[in-house]
């Protein structure tokens, strides 16, 4: 799980201290989860995947069937943006990333 914390922290550009004081706690206590010397309670797992926009299953490394995992500040806002068009707009959608597929493969 640490690498995960790491890996997250650092691709959000947030530092140890940032998201130490994000959960209440000193950076080195922090710090003790990306080295996986401690393991996180619930409630830390519960705040780190709100900041992080993720489930507490992505964090732990539970990986389930159609887990799309982590998205990216920019996945997030294409979904809202799809998630405002109408049907008729969502099938186009679909069909030209589809063909976009088709031209990159």
């Amino acid at each position: 799980m640490g690498e995960i914390l790491r890996s997250l922290r650092k691709e959000t550009k947030r530092t140890q201290t940032e998201v130490a004081e994000y959960l209440g706690m000193k950076q080195g206590g922090y710090q003790k989860y990306e080295v996986g010397l401690i393991e996180p309670g619930i409630e830390v797992l519960t705040k780190l995947a709100d900041l992080y926009h993720v489930t507490i299953d992505y964090l732990v490394g539970r990986k389930t069937a159609g887990d799309i995992g982590y998205l990216s500040e920019q996945d997030r806002a294409f979904l809202k943006l799809y998630g405002q068009l109408d049907e008729i707009g969502k099938i186009k959608t679909s069909a030209y990333v589809a063909g976009l597929l088709t031209v990159q493969s």
